[in-house]
């Protein structure tokens, strides 16, 4: 059995843990859609997205991609004689920033303006 001393002893230390413990609450960061929007269109400038998306291999990817339905058959068809697809203007338009159906979720909608011309 321990002695008083040792029991005080023990008491004195966790009362020191304590003392510096802190029970507030955690900090909680919440930043409205307003700012998030904001701060994603500034990057999407910054890092020059329109530049990227001229430069997407489309035709290649048209060209990949499985065609299922009678529509997109027919579309494929009419691709396979193009030989050149290039983006030659594009913007990004007014993004849309929603909350999402969860607490912490939010849906980003990030609209393009692309205008494309090509060979055949």
């Amino acid at each position: 059995m321990a002695s008083p001393r040792t029991f005080i002893f023990l008491c004195g230390l966790m009362a020191a843990n304590l003392v510096g413990a802190n029970f507030s609450p955690p900090a909680v960061l919440s930043l409205s859609p307003e700012v998030i929007k904001e701060k994603l269109a500034e990057k999407l400038k910054n890092r020059d997205a329109v530049n990227t998306l001229q430069q997407l291999p489309l035709l290649s990817t048209i060209h990949n991609e499985p065609a299922s339905g009678i529509i997109s058959r027919l579309v494929k068809s009419v691709l396979k004689h193009i030989t050149q697809l290039n983006i030659t203007s594009a913007s990004i338009l007014q993004l849309q920033v929603q909350p999402g159906a969860k607490d912490q979720e939010l849906i980003v909608k990030v609209p393009l303006d692309l205008v494309a011309a090509f060979n055949m």
